[in-house]
């Protein structure tokens, strides 16, 4: 039985996507090389491949990298390994090593198959990707990697979808099952024939564990050579490199057997190697060398005029090496070039037009370049043969008449429509082509309809094939606001942008898409899509004009046309105004001004209730009618500014900007420091700034500068030539040396020791442990016990102080083992603590020793008999009442 292909298209310009075809747009193969079919011509791009043979690859339905793999490594659409993807059963030297098929029953998740080479005992295994791993980029799932299916197979792999029942076909061949029915994982005979045809079934539940195995009347004992079903599903060729034999078999699509074995002729010493068929299936091409493996041959058979099949033509014929053929998206076959089994080839060839016969098919030599170092080899990427017998599909839109057209390779009896929106519909063959029929509906309502066609030929063949197809609405055009213009030079006219219209437009659309807008100055103009206007355009009628526009989805193609006015209004007069002057009341050049003084100016005698004025810091806000200021302003530039206004006409709703000064007289500019330092029982000089006319200090004196022996507040009065005054206020402050107050001390506590000097004064401190590190803080942490000096300095100059500070503390073990080493346990540093007290006990509270500041400690013995290595007790009474215990671990 056969597939089909339908057809669907509209008599409008639209655009047309071919889903279920682009997961095979992006190839990559060879060394490094790859081709992306988004593009007509490919884009020759490079790869990570680097392999003599098979490989594979699949995309989104709508053309983005998914992952390729050459049957060892799987690699993401970022080009990297995944984790979990390396070391796979395939093999650089098969001819099908690897064949990545979705699981029907979950987008997210795929078989990777590997097939090994002839020598490898790797047989046919899978691995299954997860996309949803590896950040979205996909990963072979743990525990499901490297997983037999069957064991001894022949570097052949090849799939098919059966479309109408949602399942896919994972064809292969091998020797014969050791079990019948052959259950997953399949045992073969080893050296045994190669006879056996196996179909690995996979639906919505992942693998089928039951095995079809279908024994058929050959004895192949070639490895080498591609096994290809056709893309309906019909038809399997098998290329035997070695034997030199080429089989075409039948294959039933719906239970997995094949049948009826066909020896197709070859020329002689004629070696197949890769094969492929013609998107009607009617046309099988094999591509392989003479027996010296230097002349490169391809045959084409027509699968029309059979069986038996008993003759072929030679459709290319020249020097280089085997390779394979593969069917791409473009409806072209790719050719495999290569020099020899090592040497590869910058190129490949093509077959055109596929399904016609003899040179009808145009085949090109070295048609289509590699990417800047990579090089075709004798592999292409493999895909499941269906992708390139689904349905092709473009956007309609509502109230269009699509027309739809479906094509057979056998000739139609009746072909049954059903439109998805509870219509239906029949057609019979064209009259100038019984394998056509055409049908036409019009859809009224947007949305998405699954349309089916039941196909039945003249042979009784009966085919469904469904797409979903969608129709979407017209661009909505309705309550697109006037656009209002003041007029700027009295003419009634306006130049504008119309473009800058666009988006008012296009952002009232409901429906995704890329959006164009096209104006015209008549309906009709806008309809028939002619004479366009382009920017910047000029108003031809005054005062008020209608310009319609054409709005097009360009992702959908849909267009509708509306309109809306272009009205001019005049702009109210603006006038001179004079400067707003005021003096500066303070240093920095800013003065309050009321700016409704300037409103007299503005109106001119114009009646106030019939304009609105606002005010504005900028121009650019003015043009903007942004970030208005309040009538109490304050000028923001020193000295003065331009201040802009808006006069809006309230009838109209049109406006004009004017401008007018605000003047600032500036005071005197005093640049001294704000803060002095004065140290106790000492004097500083502040002096105010040259030039001058005369200084009054808050002291009586009217000297540039003074000397002050305390702090406080002094404040000197300036007069300028002006007679601008101006008065500035320094602040002196009183430093002197610390006095420590207090010291507060944190001791047998190991290195979490610490000081913390408690002082008094005028000045701002800083704290040291050696004279020339200081810091902030006034506690020193993590101190080991010993003596210290603290330094406290006054960071203005005015003084240095210093105190001793012990710290005491206890070992936490001693070694009384003759070495000299921690021969005595005693409080570390003690004899800084005259008049210590230490007692020593064993785990049973028994007194061990007692010993003062002034003895060496205790030696570990107790009457002279040394005691055990164990953890011994302390009560330390330190001579200002302190009392310390804890323990220490005696060590031998």
């Amino acid at each position: 039985m056969k597939k089909y292909l339908l057809l669907i298209s509209i008599f409008l310009g639209i655009h047309i996507a071919l889903f279920g075809q682009l997961e095979a747009s992006h190839w990559y193969f060879g060394d490094f090389a790859g081709l992306d079919f988004n593009t007509n011509p490919p884009t020759a791009v490079r790869g990570q491949l680097h392999t003599e043979e098979g490989c594979s690859a699949i995309s989104t339905s709508t053309g983005q990298l998914l992952m390729y793999t050459d049957g060892i490594t799987i690699y993401t659409r970022n080009h990297t390994s995944m984790p979990n993807g390396t070391g796979l059963g395939g093999n650089p030297s098969s001819s099908q090593s690897g064949l990545i098929v979705p699981h029907p029953g979950d987008s997210t998740k795929y078989f990777v198959f590997s097939v090994d080479e002839v020598s490898g005992s790797n047989g046919l295994r899978y691995s299954v990707v997860d996309l949803t791993l590896n950040n979205g980029l996909g990963d072979v799932i743990l525990g499901q990697r490297n997983l037999l299916v069957i064991e001894d197979i022949k570097e052949k792999v090849t799939a098919v979808e059966n479309l109408s029942q949602n399942f896919v076909w994972v064809v292969t061949i091998g020797t014969a099952p050791q079990s019948n029915p052959p259950t997953i994982p399949v045992s073969t005979y080893s050296n045994a024939p190669i006879n056996t045809i196996y179909a690995v079934k996979i639906d919505d539940s992942g693998i089928v564990s039951n095995v079809v195995a279908t024994t058929i009347n050959v004895n192949i004992s070639s490895n080498n050579g591609y096994i290809k079903l056709s893309s309906d599903g019909s038809k399997i060729a098998l290329a035997n490199y070695y034997d030199e034999t080429l089989y075409l078999i039948d294959f039933n699509i719906n239970t997995g057997e094949a049948s009826n074995v066909q020896t197709l002729p070859i020329p002689s010493g004629f070696m197949p190697y890769g094969v492929e068929f013609s998107p009607s299936s009617e046309v099988l091409y094999v591509k392989g060398t003479d027996n010296n493996g230097s002349m490169a041959i391809i045959l084409q058979y027509d699968l029309t005029n059979g069986p038996p099949y008993n003759s072929y033509n030679i459709i290319a014929q020249q020097s280089g090496y085997r390779g394979a053929l593969q069917l791409a998206i473009d409806g072209k076959i790719y050719v495999a070039e290569s020099d020899s089994y090592s040497t590869g080839r910058n190129f490949l060839s093509t077959i055109n037009n596929p399904d016609q016969l003899g040179s009808a098919c145009n085949f090109q030599f070295h048609s289509t370049n590699t990417a800047n170092n990579s090089m075709c080899r004798q592999g292409l990427p493999q895909f499941i043969q269906s992708f390139f017998s689904r349905i092709a599909t473009e956007n309609v839109c509502v109230g269009d008449t699509a027309h739809f057209q479906v094509s057979s390779s056998r000739d139609i009896q009746i072909v049954n429509w059903d439109y998805g929106d509870s219509t239906t519909g029949t057609s019979g063959p064209s009259a100038g082509d019984p394998k056509v029929s055409e049908s036409t509906h019009v859809y009224t309502t947007d949305g998405t309809y699954t349309l089916t066609a039941q196909i039945i030929t003249t042979t009784n063949d009966t085919t469904q094939i469904q797409t979903n197809i969608e129709i979407y609405p017209l661009p909505v055009v309705d309550s697109i606001p006037d656009r209002e213009f003041c007029d700027d030079d009295q003419t009634g006219l306006i130049t504008t942008n119309l473009h800058g219209r666009d988006s008012d437009i296009t952002s009232r659309q409901q429906v995704t898409g890329t959006y164009t807008v096209q104006y015209y100055e008549s309906q009709a103009d806008a309809e028939a899509d002619i004479n366009e206007l382009s920017d910047p355009y000029t108003t031809t009628t005054p005062y008020q004009q209608t310009i319609w526009f054409r709005i097009t989805n360009g992702t959908t193609g849909c267009s509708n046309v509306g309109s809306f006015d272009i009205i001019v209004h005049p702009l109210p007069d603006v006038f001179t105004i004079d400067d707003l002057e005021m003096c500066d009341d303070n240093d920095d050049g800013l003065v309050q001004f009321d700016l409704n003084a300037a409103l007299s100016g503005i109106l001119n005698g114009r009646n106030a209730a019939d304009y609105t004025v606002t005010f504005y810091a900028t121009q650019t806000d003015a043009e903007n009618q942004t970030n208005p200021i309040n009538t109490d302003y304050t000028n923001q530039t020193p000295g003065g500014e331009t201040v802009y206004y808006t006069i809006t006409d309230n009838t109209t709703g049109c406006t004009n900007i004017g401008s007018f000064n605000l003047v600032v007289h500036p005071k005197p500019e005093i640049n001294m420091d704000d803060q002095y330092i004065v140290c106790q029982n000492d004097s500083t000089y502040i002096e105010a700034p040259a030039g001058f006319v005369s200084y009054d200090w808050s002291t009586g004196a009217t000297t540039q500068g003074i000397y002050v022996y305390q702090g406080g507040d002094y404040t000197v009065t300036v007069t300028d030539n002006f007679g601008c005054t101006n008065d500035k206020t320094v602040h002196v402050d009183e430093s002197g040396p610390a006095t420590i107050e207090s010291v507060s001390v944190v001791d047998f506590n190991g290195n979490e020791n610490s000081i913390t000097v408690f002082v008094s004064g005028p000045g701002d401190y800083e704290y040291s442990l050696d004279g020339t590190n200081y810091q902030d803080s006034n506690t020193f942490e993590h101190l080991y016990p010993g003596t210290y000096t603290v330094y406290v300095r006054d960071k203005n100059g005015c003084g240095l102080v210093s105190q001793e500070v012990d710290i005491l503390g206890a070992p936490p073990y001693f070694t009384p083992n003759g070495d000299g080493q921690h021969e005595y346990w005693h409080v570390i540093n003690v004899h800084r603590a005259p008049g210590t007290e230490v007692y020593i006990y064993d785990r049973f509270g028994k007194l061990m020793a007692q010993f003062t500041d002034a003895d060496p400690g205790w030696d570990g013995t107790y009457n002279g008999v040394p005691q055990p290595a164990t953890d011994y007790w302390f009560i330390v009474m330190l001579p200002d009442g302190r009392q310390v215990k804890g323990h220490f671990a005696l060590i031998r």
